[in-house]
């Protein structure tokens, strides 16, 4: 087992939470799935990953990775130190992990928040006349003088067109 699948099989659900009111480190996380950080990967037995505590798994894992805190800070439009800061706290609450991926329920919850939170549909425009679906027909020649674009079964008027009243 790599040490980052002992790291990702470790992912608390609830640390969501602390994701749920803090825009910066939800900036930070999706930044940094698209970062493309240095890492390597280290193997380990078994029997040394079941001694490691979170904490310390957490340190291994990210011993060997290198972060372009620049780079972020652009990416999540964030000043550095924030950054610097939230990424510290997404990796130890495993929900980043140093070769560039982030939790899956993480990234689940970010998008249902991007689904919820889109703009609404407007509303259609209001219909030009004042609602009646009507017809207008010359009641002389019996041309159809006007009548609304509706779908649906239209009323029918009748007055004379041009061509008839004169």
């Amino acid at each position: 087992m790599t040490i980052l699948e002992a790291l990702k099989n470790s992912e608390p659900a609830e640390a969501l939470l602390l994701l749920r009111d803090d825009d910066a480190a939800q900036k930070v996380l999706v930044a940094w799935t698209q970062s493309f950080p240095k890492w390597v990967m280290r193997e380990l037995e078994q029997s040394e990953i079941i001694k490691l505590t979170p904490v310390e798994l957490v340190a291994r894992a990210w011993g060997a990775s290198h972060v372009d805190i620049a780079y972020l800070s652009t990416l999540a439009a964030l000043p550095e130190n924030t950054v610097a800061e939230k990424l510290e706290m997404l990796a130890n609450l495993r929900l980043i992990f140093p070769d560039g991926s982030a939790s899956s329920r993480a990234l689940e919850w970010i998008r249902g928040r991007i689904v919820l939170n889109k703009p609404p549909i407007p509303a259609p425009a209001e219909p030009a006349h004042d609602g009646t679906h009507i017809t207008v027909i010359c009641q002389k020649c019996k041309t159809i003088i006007s009548q609304c674009r509706c779908l649906g079964p239209k009323a029918e008027s009748y007055s004379l067109c041009e061509n008839c009243s004169v």
